[in-house]
């Protein structure tokens, strides 16, 4: 089956370099009976001679093809201030802590990006009562924003002693 598709090709690569070349518009010359019977003959005796093996192939012509592309890179708006913050909350007592968030750009459209988080309603002693609230504005229209606080409502904590949750905060679009 390999050699049937080498004699093929190099009947088909034979015939291109007998016919003429044309110009636009123009057929190459068609190869006579008699021209096609010796065509035959030369690629058999060519094989026999040869001995072509698939390793052996050379290519008949290599050609260099240079290609061009253009791209726009957007660099997405991203977080890069880490947030940690400590409170102590006495009893009943509300604890409002504001902090700051900075993301690596400042936003060229106005009222598109804004801030996501994974959880903005949070159980921090995990009694069933909500007792901590993540606010912030709604949309992010500088590098920092300013305008973010956490608000901690002693009256729902039940449990005493230290609590931590890790939120992860994401930026997304408008759409």
């Amino acid at each position: 089956m390999k050699k049937l598709i080498t004699i093929i090709l190099l009947l088909l690569s034979s015939m291109i370099s007998y016919c003429k070349e044309g110009t636009q518009g123009e057929q190459g010359k068609k190869l006579s009976n008699e021209d096609m019977e010796k065509l035959y003959k030369y690629i058999e005796h060519t094989l026999k001679e040869k001995g072509k093996k698939e390793e052996n192939k050379v290519p008949i012509a290599t050609k260099t093809v240079m290609m061009g592309m253009h791209t726009n890179v957007v660099i997405p708006l991203e977080i890069i201030s880490d947030i940690d913050i400590d409170a102590m909350v006495v009893d009943n007592q509300d604890a409002v802590i504001p902090f700051e968030i900075e993301v690596s750009k400042t936003p060229k459209k106005k009222d598109y990006y804004r801030i996501k988080y994974s959880e903005d309603a949070i159980d921090i002693d995990k009694d069933g009562k909500i007792d901590t609230h993540i606010y912030s504005s709604k949309y992010i229209n500088s590098k920092i924003e300013k305008n973010n606080f956490v608000h901690i409502k002693g009256r729902n904590i039940s449990k005493e002693g230290r609590h931590e949750k890790i939120i992860y905060i994401d930026v997304e679009t408008k759409d």
